[in-house]
């Protein structure tokens, strides 16, 4: 309440100048009044979003009306930018912090209210401005070269640095945020006036990608000495708490929204780290905005895709004639520690996800690591509390087992790494001296087992299929319990399948699925049935336990013999003893 009412009165103070800066007066550049607005002693991102909300709307409103004849917002961006330029020489004054608040505020309003063409107008100049803008039409440009200039020079030394670099990256994804207002994915040019102007950037795209991973990877817990706002305790929320917090949100909405489609831990929430999970949020917005027109492309993502590790001499010498400040590099050992010791998020998967299916090099790096189960024992472990994670998120643990599941060298290694003592999150069983290999099998196994009952989501239980596909050539020793959930998932499917057909012989309407689920149960139970197979064609003597589980289910695969499409697999693997032979 305090610190409410401190704000307040400061903002009161402040009134008389920020009537000024959204009335009908327009104010010189170079006057003392732009000093005086900055200046209010604490930052804004330590304030309730609520009561700043509450004492800039209405000026925000105000300056909508008045700014096509003052150009007073046109001038609020420029002194930022100056700001912005000198905090990026590594001396960032308080003021930069508030303005770039301020200018987030009006571009949010404006983004929710007004066209984007508004927006775009509000950032016109005219022959006033000459001097300054040495010419230009238009300071979007300098804008958002300004912000990502000081994004890539500054490093989070102290507190102030810190929050400055908050909130530029929040500014970032303010503007980015013209996504959220789009029906559809391809808009047509001029739909993101914001947006546009970043991607053209090309010049700064390397290096931003370089000090976005940096960020994310550097983990910074907040600075002590810096109290930013954080929300309200959740215990016991009351209906206007809930409303009050949603609608008064005016800087965090859209980072919000975003961390919803990635799901992030709250800036603010617990000991985390605020700017690594911005800075994530921020990579992967940009990273994966539809750039869909020939003339604009998307060099962030060009700068994920392209990425070179630091300490390789690729990074040194760089491909097909670019120039060396053309390709973003760091360092894959920094970024490898990250995904196997960092925050297990969606946004972190999606990181890893986009790295692995976009960045050859990033990938040939993960594939040849001596120490595999670092980065996939995590993976697997959020692939096992399944009912914990949001479908979105577990399809992409599963592509990125899929993806790597394609070398054969890395799907041959695995299964020689022998993991130390006991797997202590897998629940149902005790798993002693088991290789990695034999746990991804345990994993992947019970994702299927779980999934492929409502036969609603067949992209899971598939892609789970897929990765077992790929390894099973290079299966060796594997685990009893990988075994007998192999041959366990085998005769579940096959009872149901067998039941199913039966039914559907017999005309039975009231029992029988839809035809597409017979056809998706049997193309399910051929995959393992050749899973098996490849297995024992390749590796028997190699493989004991999965023979014996073999031969405990034998009066199953019995009942699959002379099945159309089955027969072949089944009988390679129906052992006859001598007594029957």
């Amino acid at each position: 309440m305090g610190a409410g009412h401190s704000l307040q009165s400061r903002l009161a103070q402040h009134d008389k100048l920020l009537q000024k800066l959204t009335g009908p007066d327009s104010i010189e550049y170079s006057s003392d009044f732009w000093q005086q607005l900055f200046d209010l002693q604490s930052p804004l991102a330590s304030q309730d979003p609520a009561i700043v909300q509450d004492a800039l709307l209405p000026h925000c409103r105000q300056l909508l009306v008045h700014n096509p004849i003052t150009h007073n917002f046109q001038k609020l961006v420029l002194h930022t930018l100056d700001l912005a330029s000198t905090a990026a020489n590594g001396e960032p004054p308080w003021a930069v912090a508030n303005s770039l608040h301020m200018v987030a505020v009006v571009v949010k309003v404006v983004l929710e209210t007004c066209s984007t063409g508004t927006l775009a107008v509000m950032f016109e100049l005219g022959p006033a401005f000459a001097e300054a803008v040495q010419g230009q039409s238009s300071s979007l440009p300098l804008f958002m070269h300004g912000l990502v200039t000081l994004i890539c020079r500054l490093q989070a030394s102290d507190e102030l640095s810190y929050l400055v670099l908050l909130e530029a990256a929040l500014l970032l994804l303010v503007c980015a945020s013209t996504q959220l207002y789009t029906q559809h994915t391809a808009a047509p040019r001029g739909t993101h006036p914001l947006l546009e102007p970043l991607m053209e950037q090309q010049q700064l795209s390397a290096a931003l990608v370089s000090a976005l991973l940096g960020l994310v990877v550097a983990c910074q817990p907040m600075p002590t000495k810096l109290a930013l706002h954080s929300p309200p305790t959740r215990s016991r929320p009351t209906v206007m708490r809930l409303v009050r917090s949603a609608a008064a949100t005016v800087f965090w909405i859209p980072l919000r929204t975003y961390q919803y489609i990635v799901r992030q831990k709250h800036p603010h929430d617990g000991a985390g780290s605020p700017l690594s999970d911005l800075a994530l949020t921020l990579l992967l917005v940009l990273a994966h905005y539809p750039a869909h027109h020939a003339q604009l492309q998307n060099g962030v993502r060009q700068g994920l895709h392209q990425l070179q590790d630091t300490g390789s001499l690729a990074a040194a010498s760089p491909r097909n004639g670019q120039a060396a400040g053309s390709v973003s590099s760091f360092s894959f050992a920094r970024l490898y520690d990250y995904f196997a010791a960092g925050p297990q998020s969606e946004g972190s998967t999606l990181l890893l996800y986009t790295l692995l299916h976009g960045c050859k090099s990033f990938q040939e790096y993960v594939l040849v690591r001596s120490d595999p189960e670092t980065l996939l024992v995590p993976v697997l472990q959020q692939l096992y509390r399944a009912n914990k994670r949001r479908a979105n998120h577990l399809y992409m643990l599963q592509i990125i087992i899929l993806i790597l599941s394609q070398d054969t060298s890395f799907s041959h290694n695995i299964h020689k790494v022998l993991l130390p003592g006991s797997v202590t999150w897998y629940q149902e069983r005790m798993l002693q001296k088991i290789s990695l290999g034999s746990l991804v099998f345990v994993v992947l196994l019970r994702t299927v087992h779980k999934n492929v009952g409502q036969l609603q989501d067949l992209y899971l239980p598939t892609n789970t299929l897929a990765a077992l596909a790929n390894l099973a050539p290079q299966v060796i020793s594997l685990h009893s319990h990988a075994a007998q959930r192999l041959v366990g998932l085998t005769a579940l499917l096959a009872r149901r399948w067998l039941k199913i057909s039966q039914s559907s012989a017999a005309g039975d309407v009231v029992l029988s699925p839809p035809p597409q689920d017979l056809q998706v149960l049997g193309d399910f139970l051929r995959i393992l049935l050749e899973v098996i197979n490849c297995i024992l064609a390749l590796n028997l003597a190699r493989n004991p336990d999965l023979v014996y589980a073999l031969l405990h289910k034998q009066e199953v695969f019995a009942q699959l013999r002379g099945q159309q499409g089955l027969t072949d697999l089944v009988n390679n693997l129906q052992v006859r003893s001598p007594r029957c032979a």
